[in-house]
């Protein structure tokens, strides 16, 4: 148990295939699909991951051109090695928000260490007990009617900053779409899928209904979380839905898991938590952790609630725009999510963090709703 904490053995990772940065997309979607992910060299050195949330992302949209270089989708996270840490790559991949982290060794094959192996060492030694589901799942979750398209679903998770909805048909839960969903579904991929080639997709006209989970895996909200991660591993899922009595009231996943063990690992040093920044926005650093510290103060401030520690994922989207994607979590009353766009820094950290008040502002009046969306517009669902 103590070797595992102080590095990782071989044993824990998973050999995957790799391809150069040049290869096309169209010779990487199949192999993306069957591991958990690959590796992209250049100059046969590691540049980079693709997997299916790169793949996703990298469109915000369900197809890929055929002849794209994989190099250019490709995302850059931390490489591992038999002497790091555990938590270390707890950490890695939480602020990467990937699901496979490259395990180099010299002179061997490529190989990842992936989440789920993780989450069974976290399991095995501990690092989940005393908390519970309650106060790592995401609250209030985002529902939309099961008659709504999947152009309509893939634009409420983008505007929202989410990878999954709970689908509710007529205000009753009906299941749970995510983009994996989407992705498995519908990304073209003709070696794989044949006959992909004589139909015309269109998400525009493509139902919810026809491709989500209609009996996604549910947990109590008192239950310990570690039963949550037992749940995810045994059933090779990501999330789970969080059940008061007969009421979904949040949701829990894999990052979620890997968020409460990085809040427990810092919480006495520090309480705010920020991800994404690369080369040209390390120098914002030291400012956005002030100016979400100065947030957090002023939350601590409002009558019944009691902020823990705030999250903050920055991401440069194409065309000079700045996409955050913040989270604070309100202990066992819920984890509160926003995300907003901008040209610059400031602009777009002073809108997220706004958004963000508002919403824990919501989450108090209304604790433990659900909001249903649906094609531009918004509202109160039943209880």
């Amino acid at each position: 148990m103590t070797e595992m904490r102080d590095r990782i053995p071989e044993d824990l990772t998973t050999q995957v295939p790799t391809f150069d940065y040049n290869t096309p997309m169209t010779g990487v979607l199949s192999a993306v699909h069957q591991n958990p992910c690959v590796i992209i060299l250049k100059d046969g050195k590691y540049y980079g991951i693709v997997d299916t949330r790169v793949v996703y992302r990298a469109r915000q949209g369900l197809k890929i051109q055929k002849l794209e270089k994989a190099g250019k989708i490709a995302i850059k996270v931390p490489k591992v090695t038999s002497t790091t840490p555990i938590y270390d790559a707890v950490y890695y991949l939480y602020k990467s928000r990937v699901k496979t982290l490259p395990y180099v060794m010299p002179g061997q094959p490529m190989r990842v260490l992936d989440r789920t192996t993780i989450v069974k060492v976290l399991i095995s030694i501990g690092a989940l007990n005393g908390i519970k589901v309650s106060d790592a799942m995401t609250s209030p979750i985002l529902a939309i009617d099961i008659n709504s398209n999947v152009a309509q679903a893939r634009a409420a998770m983008r505007n929202n900053g989410v990878n999954r909805l709970v689908v509710l048909d007529n205000d009753r839960y009906a299941g749970m779409i995510t983009q994996h969903d989407m992705v498995v579904e519908h990304t073209v991929m003709p070696d794989r899928r044949p006959e992909m080639k004589m139909k015309t997709y269109s998400p525009s006209t493509s139902t919810i209904k026809s491709i989500m989970v209609a009996s996604p895996v549910e947990i109590d909200l008192n239950a310990p979380l570690a039963d949550a991660a037992r749940e995810m591993v045994e059933r090779s899922i990501s999330s789970l839905v969080v059940m008061d009595r007969d009421k979904p009231v949040g949701i829990v996943t894999i990052h979620n898991i890997l968020e409460s063990v990085v809040a427990s690992m810092e919480i006495t040093v520090r309480n705010v938590f920020i991800s994404g920044l690369d080369a040209d926005t390390y120098e914002y650093e030291d400012d956005i952790k002030e100016e979400m510290r100065q947030f957090m103060d002023r939350l601590s401030k409002m009558e019944e609630v009691t902020p823990e520690y705030a999250t903050l994922h920055v991401k440069k989207l194409r065309g000079r725009i700045y996409e955050m994607y913040a989270r604070v979590s309100l202990g066992s009353k819920s984890m509160i999510n926003a995300n907003e766009t901008g040209y610059t820094i400031d602009e777009t950290l002073k809108k997220t963090l706004e958004k963000l008040r508002k919403e824990v502002t919501k989450a108090k009046e209304q604790k433990m709703r659900i909001r249903k969306i649906g094609s531009g517009s918004e509202e109160e669902g039943k209880e």
